[in-house]
């Protein structure tokens, strides 16, 4: 009684998966935005930023990945 699984499923698995860890790096990237501005020293709050920004940057990459996974991934797995 197994169930079956197929390629759409796999490939819907991923993009939710994605948007899933996009998501959180979305909200991640503005917390540490937010927080890294209230930081007295400048090192720290300017690494605290820069932290912030590439969780950005990794947002909109996870968000091409899930959009890219979604419209090619199950013509070129067949």
């Amino acid at each position: 009684m197994s169930p079956e699984l197929d390629i759409r499923t796999a490939v819907l698995t991923a993009v939710g998966l994605s948007l899933f860890f996009a998501v959180i790096a979305l909200i991640g990237g503005i917390n540490s935005i937010f927080r890294g501005r209230h930081i007295p020293y400048f090192r720290m709050r300017y690494e605290r930023i820069v932290k912030g920004w590439r969780q950005l940057l990794l947002f909109a990459m996870l968000l091409a990945l899930a959009w890219v996974l979604n419209a090619y991934a199950e013509p070129a797995a067949y």
